[in-house]
This record gives C-alpha cells, sequence and structure tokens, in this order.
C-alpha cells in the first residue's frame, strides 16, 4: 500500500461537521498513515482508535463523518495489501462500523464521480462492492459485510420518451 493514495486526497476541503479538533480530516490522513505502516499490535491499535475516535468515525456516538468517503477506498487496499493480519482486520472492523453508524445532520451526503448529493452510507457502500471478492476472502465476517453493502443500494430515474 503506497502512502501516495493517502496524499492525493485533499483533506483541507472536506467539511468537518462539529468544528471539533478531534473530527479533523487532517486526522483521518494521519491516522491511515499511521495505520498503513504499523508494524506492531500497538502501532495498529494506536491508529485504529484514532479512526475510530473522530473524523472518519466515532464510536461512542456511531456517527459516520464525511471524510469516511475518501478514507474508504484507502482502507479497502489495506484490507488487500495490508502487511499484516491485524492491519486487515482493523480495516475491516473500521469500514463495518462506518457502513452501519448514522452520518452528523447537515453532512450526510457527498458528492461522487457518478452523482452529485449522494447518501453518505449508499457511496461508502459502492466502494464496497467495486471491491466484494477482496472481502469475501476475509470469511465468514467479509461475507456478512458484503451482505450489509448490498443493502444501501441508490435508484437514478431519468427522463424516458415513449
Amino acid at each position: 500500500m503506497s502512502l501516495d493514495a493517502i496524499d492525493a486526497v485533499n483533506w483541507s476541503a472536506i467539511p468537518n461537521p462539529t468544528r471539533d479538533q478531534w473530527d479533523d480530516p487532517e486526522r483521518v490522513a494521519h491516522a491511515l498513515r499511521l495505520l498503513t505502516v504499523s508494524t506492531t499490535a500497538n502501532e495498529t491499535g494506536d491508529a485504529a482508535a484514532l479512526l475510530a475516535g473522530g473524523g472518519f468515525i466515532c464510536g461512542h456516538a456511531a456517527m459516520v463523518f464525511p471524510a469516511a468517503y475518501a478514507a474508504t477506498p484507502i482502507l479497502l487496499d489495506l484490507v488487500r495489501h495490508g502487511q499484516r493480519p491485524r492491519i486487515k482486520d482493523a480495516a475491516l472492523g473500521l469500514l463495518s462500523d462506518a457502513l452501519g453508524y448514522f452520518p452528523t445532520a447537515g453532512h450526510n451526503r457527498v458528492d461522487t464521480p457518478y452523482g452529485t448529493d449522494v447518501p453518505l452510507c449508499c457511496a461508502l457502500a459502492r466502494h464496497i462492492r467495486s471491491r466484494h471478492s477482496v472481502l469475501l476472502a476475509h470469511g465468514r465476517s467479509g461475507k456478512r459485510f458484503v451482505a450489509e453493502a448490498e443493502l444501501h443500494w441508490r435508484l437514478t430515474i431519468g427522463p424516458c420518451a415513449s
């Protein structure tokens, strides 16, 4: 996993709905870097705790933040290419929480390459579905996670002619 993917994101352009320093998207970038290069269980746990403590998700409040949309492909890369099983497991756990948590009021939609104002959960699920084969390799938990992502979908109705 290259740190280039993390550096390619303009984290400062992502809204911080709580305006709290702990929920700053730049903190997400820092935690992703730490997770990517972690070599010990403590380093992996510390990085995962930073992501679970705000900016990506807030575990104690069951909230997911807009930065989760940008972080999801990076975490999915870690699930696939992470150097250690504990990194892969931490990334999978964080993604599962993000999909199940609730966005903050007024920050429940994101702009994506395939549409504007997309519900955050559906945008996350689309990232997840695009990498379902990687997740299915994680046994029962991966299968359960893919099934959960399948529950999120977005329907677009366009004009039609008769």
